[in-house]
């Protein structure tokens, strides 16, 4: 399996729940540790290997952003429509994400936007982690 080289490190503005998602009702800094390291929730979707948890969430109800970790395995793609932005940085591993029009092979240190309304299609050879942060309610 692979390992995971990343930690999330410091998140301004946040608190943390006791579930471990931070969320914003703190005055001040938070420290949210060792996110890299988690066991993933695997995804709803049946015939793929894919894991995600939100961790950080803004908690503003006019404009959310909830931040986690993403994870995917070899195996049956996985086709979402985003009902919301989000931004996706790949942190180890690649992953072949398309929309029908356009596809990338985003590796590590690679950012995809994926706009609200947008069905894509991610797949990997064998695994990708990323980071991402969308703009909805945790």
């Amino acid at each position: 399996m692979q390992k995971h080289l990343v930690g999330l490190g410091l998140i301004a503005g946040i608190g943390l729940s006791a579930a471990g998602m931070a969320h914003a009702e703190a005055a001040g800094l938070e420290h949210v540790p060792g996110v890299a390291e988690k066991e993933l929730t695997p995804f709803e979707s049946p015939g793929n290997n894919t894991f995600l948890d939100d961790f950080v969430t803004s908690g503003d109800d006019e404009a959310p952003i909830t931040c986690g970790m993403f994870r995917m395995e070899q195996g049956e793609p996985l086709e979402y429509t985003y009902p919301y932005d989000e931004a996706l940085f790949v942190v180890e591993g690649e992953m072949e994400v398309s929309d029908g029009r356009t596809t990338a092979s985003a590796g590590s240190g690679d950012v995809l936007f994926i706009p609200k309304g947008t069905t894509v299609t991610f797949s990997a050879a064998d695994y990708a982690l990323s980071f991402y942060c969308g703009q909805r309610e945790g």
